[in-house]
């Protein structure tokens, strides 16, 4: 590991439109969800410089095509290229069927309460899960 300094910087030639573009509260652009910069107007994009925002996939090549797909949706008001809308390959937790239903008749073991826990955690971790997922994708 080397601590070589680096740090993401907002380029200079960005100056002469500084007051047109987005920053939070710590002096760094403000991106969005589909990669403006700008608010509304939706004409200023930027890529690998959002990682504080979209995370650590922010400058991973591999989710490149699927950025510049949603940048392009952006500029055309259309999906031109499919964006993909679950990109996890696995999926945790109890299957829906499964659930105990609310409010149903206990069992008398508690085998049977436990599992019910164990399953309501589960699904309860498989939804907080899926939420990560999908807020890194945005």
């Amino acid at each position: 590991m080397l601590a070589t300094g680096y740090g993401a910087e907002v380029p200079d030639f960005l100056e002469p439109i500084r007051d047109r573009l987005d920053w939070d509260a710590r002096g760094r652009l403000d991106v969005a969800r589909e990669y403006t910069v700008d608010g509304d107007r939706g004409r200023v994009f930027v890529l690998n410089g959002e990682e504080h925002s979209h995370g650590v996939t922010a400058p991973d090549l591999g989710f490149g095509a699927w950025r510049n797909a949603v940048i392009i949706a952006a500029i055309t008001g259309r999906e031109v290229y499919p964006i993909e809308r679950r990109i996890a390959f696995q999926e945790f937790g109890v299957p829906a069927d499964a659930l105990p239903v609310p409010g149903a008749a206990a069992s008398s073991t508690a085998a049977s309460s436990v599992d019910a826990a164990s399953a309501a955690a589960a699904s309860a971790s498989a939804d907080a899960v899926e939420a990560d997922a999908v807020e890194v994708a945005r």
